[in-house]
Protein backbone atom coordinates (compact mmCIF):
# COMPACT_ATOMS: atom_id res chain seq x y z
CA UNK A 1 0.00 0.00 0.00
CA UNK A 2 2.99 2.19 1.08
CA UNK A 3 4.54 1.96 -2.45
CA UNK A 4 1.74 2.26 -4.45
CA UNK A 5 1.06 5.67 -2.08
CA UNK A 6 4.92 6.93 -3.04
CA UNK A 7 4.04 5.74 -7.00
CA UNK A 8 1.03 7.99 -7.05
CA UNK A 9 2.56 11.12 -5.80
CA UNK A 10 5.60 10.38 -7.91
CA UNK A 11 3.30 10.10 -10.94
CA UNK A 12 0.97 13.01 -9.75
CA UNK A 13 3.13 15.80 -8.16
CA UNK A 14 5.22 16.21 -11.93
CA UNK A 15 1.98 16.75 -13.42
CA UNK A 16 0.80 18.86 -10.42
CA UNK A 17 4.42 20.96 -11.04
CA UNK A 18 3.73 21.03 -14.82
CA UNK A 19 0.79 23.50 -13.97
CA UNK A 20 2.45 25.54 -11.35
CA UNK A 21 3.06 28.54 -13.79
CA UNK A 22 1.53 29.90 -16.72
CA UNK A 23 3.73 30.72 -19.98
CA UNK A 24 4.39 34.11 -18.46
CA UNK A 25 7.26 34.67 -21.16
CA UNK A 26 4.47 34.21 -23.90
CA UNK A 27 2.89 37.20 -23.08
CA UNK A 28 5.98 39.18 -22.61
CA UNK A 29 6.01 39.79 -18.88
CA UNK A 30 8.72 37.90 -17.26
CA UNK A 31 8.88 35.18 -15.35
CA UNK A 32 8.28 36.04 -12.11
CA UNK A 33 4.82 35.53 -11.58
CA UNK A 34 2.41 36.71 -8.16
CA UNK A 35 -0.04 34.53 -6.84
CA UNK A 36 -3.76 35.84 -8.03
CA UNK A 37 -5.42 34.44 -5.62
CA UNK A 38 -5.50 36.69 -2.55
CA UNK A 39 -6.40 39.19 -5.00
CA UNK A 40 -10.57 39.30 -4.94
CA UNK A 41 -10.59 40.72 -8.66
CA UNK A 42 -8.39 37.51 -9.48
CA UNK A 43 -9.70 34.80 -7.72
CA UNK A 44 -10.12 32.07 -9.93
CA UNK A 45 -6.56 32.66 -11.50
CA UNK A 46 -4.00 29.86 -10.40
CA UNK A 47 -0.59 32.31 -10.45
CA UNK A 48 -0.88 35.59 -11.62
CA UNK A 49 1.43 36.54 -14.62
CA UNK A 50 1.94 40.31 -13.16
CA UNK A 51 5.36 40.44 -11.87
CA UNK A 52 6.18 43.60 -9.58
CA UNK A 53 8.42 45.14 -11.73
CA UNK A 54 5.76 44.79 -14.54
CA UNK A 55 3.18 46.09 -12.65
CA UNK A 56 4.49 49.07 -10.93
CA UNK A 57 5.83 50.25 -14.99
CA UNK A 58 1.89 50.11 -15.26
CA UNK A 59 1.35 52.84 -12.94
CA UNK A 60 3.13 56.00 -14.99
CA UNK A 61 1.10 54.82 -18.39
CA UNK A 62 -1.73 54.68 -16.50
CA UNK A 63 -1.90 58.06 -15.17
CA UNK A 64 -0.65 59.27 -18.51
CA UNK A 65 -3.69 57.63 -20.80
CA UNK A 66 -6.08 58.46 -17.72
CA UNK A 67 -4.67 62.25 -18.31
CA UNK A 68 -4.48 62.30 -21.83
CA UNK A 69 -8.65 60.83 -22.16
CA UNK A 70 -9.60 63.79 -19.98
CA UNK A 71 -7.46 66.27 -22.11
CA UNK A 72 -9.35 64.85 -24.95
CA UNK A 73 -12.45 65.37 -23.34
CA UNK A 74 -12.07 69.10 -22.39
CA UNK A 75 -10.56 69.52 -25.71
CA UNK A 76 -13.29 68.16 -27.83
CA UNK A 77 -16.84 69.40 -27.46
CA UNK A 78 -17.21 72.51 -26.12
CA UNK A 79 -13.69 73.54 -27.23
CA UNK A 80 -14.14 72.88 -30.91
CA UNK A 81 -17.36 75.09 -30.72
CA UNK A 82 -15.34 77.74 -29.42
CA UNK A 83 -12.49 77.30 -31.64
CA UNK A 84 -15.19 77.82 -34.01
CA UNK A 85 -16.69 80.78 -33.48
CA UNK A 86 -13.21 82.20 -33.16
CA UNK A 87 -12.20 81.29 -36.44
CA UNK A 88 -15.88 82.41 -37.79
CA UNK A 89 -15.76 85.40 -36.19
CA UNK A 90 -12.78 86.57 -37.38
CA UNK A 91 -13.89 85.48 -41.10
CA UNK A 92 -16.85 87.48 -39.84
CA UNK A 93 -15.10 90.65 -39.01
CA UNK A 94 -12.31 90.28 -42.22
CA UNK A 95 -14.56 89.79 -44.94
CA UNK A 96 -17.78 91.01 -44.10
CA UNK A 97 -18.21 94.03 -41.99
CA UNK A 98 -14.63 95.87 -42.25
CA UNK A 99 -15.22 95.88 -46.19
CA UNK A 100 -18.82 97.11 -45.46
CA UNK A 101 -18.17 99.44 -43.29
CA UNK A 102 -15.53 100.96 -45.18
CA UNK A 103 -17.46 100.92 -48.24
CA UNK A 104 -20.15 102.76 -46.43
CA UNK A 105 -17.92 105.56 -44.90
CA UNK A 106 -19.52 109.14 -45.85
CA UNK A 107 -18.40 110.72 -49.14
CA UNK A 108 -16.52 106.54 -50.15
CA UNK A 109 -19.56 106.56 -52.56
CA UNK A 110 -17.99 109.74 -54.58
CA UNK A 111 -14.80 108.07 -55.45
CA UNK A 112 -13.25 106.22 -58.96
CA UNK A 113 -13.78 102.77 -58.48
CA UNK A 114 -9.80 102.05 -58.10
CA UNK A 115 -9.31 104.38 -55.13
CA UNK A 116 -12.34 103.17 -53.60
CA UNK A 117 -11.12 99.67 -53.76
CA UNK A 118 -7.95 100.60 -52.54
CA UNK A 119 -9.25 102.46 -49.47
CA UNK A 120 -11.56 99.39 -48.69
CA UNK A 121 -8.25 96.89 -48.56
CA UNK A 122 -6.25 99.64 -46.68
CA UNK A 123 -9.33 99.39 -43.66
CA UNK A 124 -10.17 96.13 -44.18
CA UNK A 125 -5.90 94.67 -43.83
CA UNK A 126 -5.10 97.07 -40.87
CA UNK A 127 -8.05 96.40 -38.94
CA UNK A 128 -7.73 92.67 -39.37
CA UNK A 129 -3.53 93.10 -38.25
CA UNK A 130 -4.89 95.08 -35.25
CA UNK A 131 -7.09 91.57 -34.73
CA UNK A 132 -4.08 89.53 -34.71
CA UNK A 133 -1.94 91.84 -33.45
CA UNK A 134 -0.33 90.57 -29.60
CA UNK A 135 -0.50 94.98 -28.84
CA UNK A 136 -3.85 96.65 -28.06
CA UNK A 137 -5.09 98.24 -31.87
CA UNK A 138 -6.26 101.14 -30.76
CA UNK A 139 -8.69 102.41 -33.40
CA UNK A 140 -9.85 106.21 -32.47
CA UNK A 141 -6.52 107.42 -34.09
CA UNK A 142 -6.47 104.95 -37.28
CA UNK A 143 -9.94 105.96 -37.65
CA UNK A 144 -9.32 109.76 -38.00
CA UNK A 145 -6.63 108.99 -40.39
CA UNK A 146 -8.60 106.80 -42.56
CA UNK A 147 -11.41 109.51 -42.85
CA UNK A 148 -8.72 112.15 -43.70
CA UNK A 149 -7.97 109.77 -46.68
CA UNK A 150 -11.07 109.63 -47.28
CA UNK A 151 -11.68 113.39 -47.21
CA UNK A 152 -8.86 113.63 -49.97
CA UNK A 153 -9.66 111.05 -52.38
CA UNK A 154 -12.48 112.80 -52.88
CA UNK A 155 -11.15 116.35 -53.55
CA UNK A 156 -8.76 115.11 -55.66
CA UNK A 157 -11.32 112.19 -57.57
CA UNK A 158 -14.50 114.39 -57.60
CA UNK A 159 -14.51 118.08 -56.55
CA UNK A 160 -11.81 118.91 -59.21
CA UNK A 161 -13.83 117.82 -61.58
CA UNK A 162 -16.44 120.51 -61.03
CA UNK A 163 -14.22 123.69 -60.51
CA UNK A 164 -14.75 126.48 -63.41
CA UNK A 165 -11.11 127.49 -63.67
CA UNK A 166 -7.35 126.88 -62.16
CA UNK A 167 -6.72 124.11 -59.86
CA UNK A 168 -7.08 123.17 -56.38
CA UNK A 169 -4.01 123.31 -54.78
CA UNK A 170 -2.40 122.35 -51.57
CA UNK A 171 -3.75 125.27 -50.23
CA UNK A 172 -7.47 125.17 -51.72
CA UNK A 173 -7.41 121.20 -50.70
CA UNK A 174 -6.67 121.94 -46.80
CA UNK A 175 -8.98 124.37 -46.73
CA UNK A 176 -11.74 121.93 -48.35
CA UNK A 177 -10.39 119.04 -46.05
CA UNK A 178 -11.50 121.54 -42.76
CA UNK A 179 -15.32 122.42 -44.54
CA UNK A 180 -15.72 118.90 -44.85
CA UNK A 181 -14.25 118.29 -40.97
CA UNK A 182 -16.70 121.27 -39.49
CA UNK A 183 -19.80 119.38 -41.23
CA UNK A 184 -18.62 116.22 -39.28
CA UNK A 185 -20.49 115.48 -36.10
CA UNK A 186 -17.41 114.84 -33.99
CA UNK A 187 -20.10 113.56 -31.31
CA UNK A 188 -20.73 110.63 -33.50
CA UNK A 189 -17.59 110.52 -34.46
CA UNK A 190 -16.03 109.56 -31.19
CA UNK A 191 -19.20 107.22 -30.50
CA UNK A 192 -17.66 105.24 -33.90
CA UNK A 193 -14.40 105.02 -32.24
CA UNK A 194 -15.25 104.12 -29.05
CA UNK A 195 -17.80 100.81 -30.34
CA UNK A 196 -15.32 100.39 -32.79
CA UNK A 197 -12.38 99.93 -29.94
CA UNK A 198 -15.37 97.59 -28.35
CA UNK A 199 -15.89 95.34 -31.23
CA UNK A 200 -11.91 94.79 -31.83
CA UNK A 201 -11.58 94.00 -28.28
CA UNK A 202 -14.86 91.52 -28.18
CA UNK A 203 -13.34 89.31 -30.32
CA UNK A 204 -9.22 89.82 -29.17
CA UNK A 205 -11.18 88.70 -25.85
CA UNK A 206 -12.94 85.47 -27.27
CA UNK A 207 -9.42 84.12 -28.86
CA UNK A 208 -7.98 85.07 -25.39
CA UNK A 209 -10.64 83.21 -23.48
CA UNK A 210 -10.05 80.16 -26.30
CA UNK A 211 -6.22 80.35 -25.85
CA UNK A 212 -6.31 80.70 -22.16
CA UNK A 213 -8.31 77.71 -22.32
CA UNK A 214 -6.36 75.53 -24.44
CA UNK A 215 -2.85 76.52 -22.29
CA UNK A 216 -3.50 77.47 -19.30
CA UNK A 217 -6.70 75.23 -18.02
CA UNK A 218 -5.81 72.01 -19.59
CA UNK A 219 -2.26 72.33 -17.78
CA UNK A 220 -3.87 72.77 -15.10
CA UNK A 221 -5.87 69.79 -14.97
CA UNK A 222 -2.76 67.89 -15.94
CA UNK A 223 -1.27 69.26 -12.85
CA UNK A 224 -3.85 67.86 -10.34
CA UNK A 225 -3.94 64.49 -9.51
CA UNK A 226 -6.33 61.70 -9.92
CA UNK A 227 -8.27 60.17 -6.27
CA UNK A 228 -5.67 57.58 -4.72
CA UNK A 229 -7.78 54.41 -5.99
CA UNK A 230 -7.97 55.29 -9.51
CA UNK A 231 -4.68 53.89 -10.25
CA UNK A 232 -4.83 50.95 -8.16
CA UNK A 233 -8.11 49.96 -9.85
CA UNK A 234 -6.81 50.16 -13.37
CA UNK A 235 -3.57 48.17 -12.18
CA UNK A 236 -5.88 45.89 -10.60
CA UNK A 237 -7.42 45.34 -14.16
CA UNK A 238 -3.80 44.02 -15.26
CA UNK A 239 -4.87 41.09 -13.58
CA UNK A 240 -7.09 39.90 -16.30
CA UNK A 241 -4.82 41.03 -19.36
CA UNK A 242 -2.24 38.36 -17.85
CA UNK A 243 -4.82 35.59 -18.11
CA UNK A 244 -5.00 33.43 -20.82
CA UNK A 245 -8.16 31.80 -19.72
CA UNK A 246 -10.45 34.25 -19.87
CA UNK A 247 -12.36 36.26 -22.59
CA UNK A 248 -12.17 40.05 -22.64
CA UNK A 249 -12.57 42.46 -19.70
CA UNK A 250 -16.32 43.85 -19.65
CA UNK A 251 -15.85 47.30 -20.49
CA UNK A 252 -18.46 48.08 -18.01
CA UNK A 253 -15.63 47.27 -15.45
CA UNK A 254 -13.17 50.08 -17.21
CA UNK A 255 -16.34 52.90 -17.63
CA UNK A 256 -17.18 52.32 -13.53
CA UNK A 257 -13.57 53.26 -12.54
CA UNK A 258 -13.21 55.63 -15.05
CA UNK A 259 -15.89 57.40 -13.80
CA UNK A 260 -14.97 57.28 -10.52
CA UNK A 261 -11.46 59.02 -11.31
CA UNK A 262 -13.10 61.87 -13.21
CA UNK A 263 -15.76 62.19 -10.75
CA UNK A 264 -13.90 65.12 -9.09
CA UNK A 265 -13.13 66.79 -11.98
CA UNK A 266 -17.11 67.03 -13.62
CA UNK A 267 -18.21 68.01 -9.89
CA UNK A 268 -15.46 70.98 -9.38
CA UNK A 269 -15.74 72.16 -12.77
CA UNK A 270 -19.09 71.94 -13.99
CA UNK A 271 -19.58 75.39 -12.50
CA UNK A 272 -16.44 76.77 -14.02
CA UNK A 273 -17.08 75.67 -17.50
CA UNK A 274 -20.82 77.50 -17.43
CA UNK A 275 -18.88 80.73 -16.63
CA UNK A 276 -16.92 80.46 -19.19
CA UNK A 277 -19.68 79.68 -21.84
CA UNK A 278 -21.55 82.07 -20.49
CA UNK A 279 -19.43 84.95 -20.52
CA UNK A 280 -18.44 83.40 -24.30
CA UNK A 281 -22.19 83.90 -25.34
CA UNK A 282 -22.38 87.82 -23.21
CA UNK A 283 -19.44 89.02 -25.46
CA UNK A 284 -21.49 87.64 -28.83
CA UNK A 285 -24.69 89.28 -27.71
CA UNK A 286 -22.53 92.76 -27.72
CA UNK A 287 -21.49 92.34 -30.67
CA UNK A 288 -24.84 91.59 -32.39
CA UNK A 289 -25.62 94.63 -30.34
CA UNK A 290 -23.15 96.88 -31.06
CA UNK A 291 -23.12 96.23 -34.82
CA UNK A 292 -25.93 98.46 -35.59
CA UNK A 293 -25.09 101.26 -32.98
CA UNK A 294 -21.79 101.80 -35.27
CA UNK A 295 -23.59 101.94 -38.19
CA UNK A 296 -26.33 104.39 -37.38
CA UNK A 297 -23.68 106.30 -36.17
CA UNK A 298 -21.52 106.23 -39.08
CA UNK A 299 -24.67 106.68 -41.40
CA UNK A 300 -25.29 110.38 -39.67
CA UNK A 301 -21.54 111.50 -38.98
CA UNK A 302 -21.60 113.71 -42.31
CA UNK A 303 -24.91 115.07 -43.71
CA UNK A 304 -23.62 116.44 -46.87
CA UNK A 305 -23.66 112.85 -47.89
CA UNK A 306 -27.27 112.63 -47.89
CA UNK A 307 -29.82 113.55 -50.28
CA UNK A 308 -30.26 116.87 -48.89
CA UNK A 309 -29.13 119.61 -51.67
CA UNK A 310 -29.83 121.85 -49.22
CA UNK A 311 -26.51 120.62 -47.22
CA UNK A 312 -24.42 120.20 -50.65
CA UNK A 313 -25.39 123.65 -51.80
CA UNK A 314 -24.29 125.23 -48.28
CA UNK A 315 -21.03 123.48 -48.89
CA UNK A 316 -20.75 124.64 -52.30
CA UNK A 317 -21.29 128.25 -50.97
CA UNK A 318 -18.70 128.02 -48.08
CA UNK A 319 -16.10 126.22 -50.82
CA UNK A 320 -16.73 129.53 -52.55
CA UNK A 321 -16.07 131.71 -49.85
CA UNK A 322 -13.95 130.57 -47.84
CA UNK A 323 -11.66 128.46 -50.11
CA UNK A 324 -12.19 130.43 -53.20
CA UNK A 325 -13.17 127.97 -55.22
CA UNK A 326 -16.38 127.28 -57.50
CA UNK A 327 -17.84 124.80 -57.80
CA UNK A 328 -20.11 123.85 -61.25
CA UNK A 329 -23.88 123.38 -60.04
CA UNK A 330 -23.00 120.31 -62.12
CA UNK A 331 -22.34 118.10 -58.85
CA UNK A 332 -25.85 118.64 -58.07
CA UNK A 333 -26.39 115.02 -60.05
CA UNK A 334 -24.02 113.23 -57.60
CA UNK A 335 -24.56 109.98 -57.07
CA UNK A 336 -26.42 108.67 -53.91
CA UNK A 337 -25.29 106.29 -51.04
CA UNK A 338 -26.81 103.08 -50.55
CA UNK A 339 -28.93 102.99 -47.28
CA UNK A 340 -29.17 99.02 -48.23
CA UNK A 341 -29.32 97.26 -44.58
CA UNK A 342 -26.15 96.53 -43.45
CA UNK A 343 -24.72 93.12 -42.59
CA UNK A 344 -24.66 91.40 -38.90
CA UNK A 345 -23.41 89.06 -36.86
CA UNK A 346 -24.13 85.48 -38.84
CA UNK A 347 -26.57 82.99 -37.02
CA UNK A 348 -24.51 80.06 -37.45
CA UNK A 349 -22.25 82.20 -34.78
CA UNK A 350 -24.87 82.85 -32.66
CA UNK A 351 -26.22 78.98 -32.86
CA UNK A 352 -22.88 77.77 -32.38
CA UNK A 353 -22.87 79.86 -29.19
CA UNK A 354 -25.99 77.95 -27.77
CA UNK A 355 -24.62 74.87 -28.31
CA UNK A 356 -21.89 75.88 -25.42
CA UNK A 357 -23.23 74.30 -22.31
CA UNK A 358 -21.64 73.78 -18.73
CA UNK A 359 -22.07 70.35 -18.30
CA UNK A 360 -18.61 68.12 -18.23
CA UNK A 361 -18.94 64.38 -19.05
CA UNK A 362 -16.65 61.90 -20.92
CA UNK A 363 -19.57 60.69 -22.59
CA UNK A 364 -18.54 57.48 -22.22
CA UNK A 365 -14.80 58.04 -23.38
CA UNK A 366 -12.57 55.54 -22.03
CA UNK A 367 -8.75 55.54 -21.53
CA UNK A 368 -7.34 54.68 -24.38
CA UNK A 369 -5.68 50.96 -22.87
CA UNK A 370 -9.68 50.20 -21.76
CA UNK A 371 -10.77 48.11 -25.14
CA UNK A 372 -14.11 47.38 -25.39
CA UNK A 373 -15.77 44.10 -26.60
CA UNK A 374 -17.77 43.08 -29.09
CA UNK A 375 -20.69 42.79 -26.50
CA UNK A 376 -20.08 38.86 -26.29
CA UNK A 377 -18.91 37.31 -22.79
CA UNK A 378 -16.58 38.95 -20.99
CA UNK A 379 -15.38 38.87 -17.82
CA UNK A 380 -16.39 41.32 -14.85
CA UNK A 381 -13.61 40.07 -12.58
CA UNK A 382 -15.73 37.37 -10.53
CA UNK A 383 -17.52 35.41 -13.65
CA UNK A 384 -17.03 34.75 -17.40
CA UNK A 385 -20.58 36.22 -18.27
CA UNK A 386 -22.73 36.22 -21.55
CA UNK A 387 -23.01 39.49 -21.97
CA UNK A 388 -21.66 43.49 -19.91
CA UNK A 389 -24.57 43.48 -17.47
CA UNK A 390 -23.08 45.46 -14.41
CA UNK A 391 -25.25 47.82 -12.98
CA UNK A 392 -25.77 51.20 -14.23
CA UNK A 393 -28.43 52.41 -12.25
CA UNK A 394 -25.90 55.83 -10.97
CA UNK A 395 -24.44 58.45 -12.16
CA UNK A 396 -21.15 59.40 -11.83
CA UNK A 397 -21.38 62.49 -9.24
CA UNK A 398 -19.09 62.43 -6.25
CA UNK A 399 -21.76 61.87 -4.19
CA UNK A 400 -23.16 58.27 -5.51
CA UNK A 401 -19.06 57.29 -6.39
CA UNK A 402 -19.92 55.02 -2.77
CA UNK A 403 -22.17 52.88 -4.78
CA UNK A 404 -19.47 52.34 -7.68
CA UNK A 405 -19.77 48.67 -7.97
CA UNK A 406 -16.17 48.32 -9.03
CA UNK A 407 -14.20 50.53 -6.61
CA UNK A 408 -16.07 51.94 -3.35
CA UNK A 409 -14.04 55.67 -3.71
CA UNK A 410 -12.94 57.44 -0.57
CA UNK A 411 -15.90 60.60 -1.04
CA UNK A 412 -13.91 63.09 1.02
CA UNK A 413 -11.06 62.49 -1.29
CA UNK A 414 -13.00 63.17 -4.06
CA UNK A 415 -13.90 66.24 -2.35
CA UNK A 416 -10.91 67.88 -1.48
CA UNK A 417 -9.55 67.42 -5.06
CA UNK A 418 -13.02 69.37 -6.66
CA UNK A 419 -11.85 71.92 -4.23
CA UNK A 420 -8.54 71.84 -5.10
CA UNK A 421 -9.13 73.22 -8.57
CA UNK A 422 -10.29 76.18 -7.12
CA UNK A 423 -11.76 79.22 -9.13
CA UNK A 424 -9.98 79.19 -12.54
CA UNK A 425 -12.55 80.60 -14.66
CA UNK A 426 -14.01 83.22 -12.53
CA UNK A 427 -9.92 84.55 -11.65
CA UNK A 428 -9.01 84.44 -15.37
CA UNK A 429 -12.53 86.46 -16.49
CA UNK A 430 -11.92 89.06 -13.38
CA UNK A 431 -8.96 90.43 -16.07
CA UNK A 432 -10.11 89.63 -19.24
CA UNK A 433 -13.13 91.15 -19.20
CA UNK A 434 -11.97 94.52 -17.90
CA UNK A 435 -13.12 97.45 -19.91
CA UNK A 436 -16.05 95.62 -21.41
CA UNK A 437 -18.69 96.66 -19.26
CA UNK A 438 -19.78 92.64 -19.22
CA UNK A 439 -20.77 90.96 -16.05
CA UNK A 440 -20.69 87.43 -15.73
CA UNK A 441 -22.69 86.02 -13.17
CA UNK A 442 -19.86 84.31 -11.18
CA UNK A 443 -21.72 82.24 -8.83
CA UNK A 444 -20.76 79.82 -5.98
CA UNK A 445 -18.23 76.81 -7.22
CA UNK A 446 -18.86 73.87 -6.50
CA UNK A 447 -19.47 73.02 -2.21
CA UNK A 448 -20.17 69.75 -0.49
CA UNK A 449 -20.37 69.37 2.99
CA UNK A 450 -18.16 67.38 4.37
CA UNK A 451 -19.07 65.81 7.87
CA UNK A 452 -17.02 66.03 10.70
CA UNK A 453 -14.37 64.39 10.00
CA UNK A 454 -16.12 61.51 8.73
CA UNK A 455 -15.57 59.20 5.84
CA UNK A 456 -18.48 58.37 3.95
CA UNK A 457 -18.06 54.12 3.92
CA UNK A 458 -21.45 53.03 3.53
CA UNK A 459 -21.15 49.33 2.65
CA UNK A 460 -22.74 48.85 -0.49
CA UNK A 461 -23.41 45.34 -1.82
CA UNK A 462 -21.47 44.90 -5.26
CA UNK A 463 -20.53 42.57 -8.16
CA UNK A 464 -16.81 43.09 -7.36
CA UNK A 465 -14.72 43.67 -4.07
CA UNK A 466 -13.15 47.10 -3.67
CA UNK A 467 -9.10 47.47 -4.86
CA UNK A 468 -7.99 48.22 -1.26
CA UNK A 469 -8.70 44.32 -1.12
CA UNK A 470 -7.28 43.66 -3.74
CA UNK A 471 -4.46 45.68 -3.75
CA UNK A 472 -2.64 47.30 -1.08
CA UNK A 473 -0.81 50.34 -1.66
CA UNK A 474 -0.03 53.37 0.14
CA UNK A 475 -0.83 56.17 -1.90
CA UNK A 476 0.98 59.95 -0.67
CA UNK A 477 -0.04 63.51 -1.98
CA UNK A 478 1.72 66.57 -1.87
CA UNK A 479 0.55 69.93 -1.84
CA UNK A 480 2.40 72.89 -3.73
CA UNK A 481 2.65 76.31 -3.06
CA UNK A 482 -0.26 77.18 -5.23
CA UNK A 483 -2.81 74.81 -3.97
CA UNK A 484 -2.48 72.29 -6.10
CA UNK A 485 -2.95 68.65 -5.93
CA UNK A 486 0.00 66.30 -6.22
CA UNK A 487 0.53 63.22 -6.28
CA UNK A 488 3.26 60.90 -5.75
CA UNK A 489 4.25 57.61 -6.22
CA UNK A 490 2.80 54.79 -4.41
CA UNK A 491 4.03 52.08 -2.76
CA UNK A 492 2.86 48.39 -3.81
CA UNK A 493 2.63 45.90 -1.36
CA UNK A 494 1.84 42.41 -3.17
CA UNK A 495 0.36 39.41 -1.15
CA UNK A 496 2.90 36.59 -0.94
CA UNK A 497 2.39 34.28 -3.35
CA UNK A 498 0.18 30.90 -1.28
CA UNK A 499 -0.96 27.83 -3.01
CA UNK A 500 -5.01 27.15 -2.81
CA UNK A 501 -7.29 24.78 -4.60
CA UNK A 502 -9.04 26.85 -7.82
CA UNK A 503 -10.63 26.16 -10.76
CA UNK A 504 -11.36 28.20 -14.06
CA UNK A 505 -15.14 29.01 -14.85
CA UNK A 506 -14.97 25.71 -17.19
CA UNK A 507 -14.21 23.47 -13.94
CA UNK A 508 -11.12 22.52 -14.75
CA UNK A 509 -8.31 21.80 -11.49
CA UNK A 510 -5.17 23.91 -12.23
CA UNK A 511 -3.33 23.08 -9.41
CA UNK A 512 -3.48 21.16 -6.12
CA UNK A 513 -1.07 22.10 -3.06
CA UNK A 514 1.40 20.12 -1.46
CA UNK A 515 -0.86 19.71 1.83
CA UNK A 516 -3.75 18.70 0.03
CA UNK A 517 -2.26 15.85 -1.17
CA UNK A 518 -1.00 15.09 2.49
CA UNK A 519 -4.61 15.02 3.05
CA UNK A 520 -5.53 12.79 0.21
CA UNK A 521 -2.38 10.46 1.28
CA UNK A 522 -3.50 10.02 4.74
CA UNK A 523 -7.11 9.27 3.64
CA UNK A 524 -6.14 6.38 1.25
CA UNK A 525 -3.30 4.79 3.87
CA UNK A 526 -6.83 4.90 6.22
CA UNK A 527 -8.41 3.79 3.78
Amino acid sequence: MIIQTVFFLWLYFPLAKSNEQLDCNSLGIGTNPFSGNNLPYCQTDMLQCCTDEYLRGKEAGIRMNLTASLKEELLSGNFEILSQIVIDLENFYRSDFFPDFASRMPLMIHLSSSSRAELINSFSNNLTDGLNSSNTFNYGPYFDSFFNMVKDKFIDDYLRQFTFTGTITTVHKNCLRNLLTQRTNSTLEQTIDTKMDKLLLYYTTTNRIKDWYERNFIALIEQTGFPSQCVPGFIALECAACLQTIPPLCQSVCSHITQGCYSPFKQGLTDQLSILWNATRLILDRIESTLPEVYSAQQNLLPIDFDDDSEFMSFASAASAECGILLSKNIFGRRRRSLNSFVMLPKSIIGNATLLNGSFSYDGRLPHFCNSNSGGRCWNGNNNQEMDNMRTDFDDSIENQDLNPVVSFNRTELVEIAQSLGTPVSNFLESALTGLDIEVPMGQVFQLMIEERAVHTSSVSSVMPTVSESLMISPTSTSTSSGVRMSTSSTYRFPSPTTTLTATDGGSLHYCSFYMILILLVIFIIA
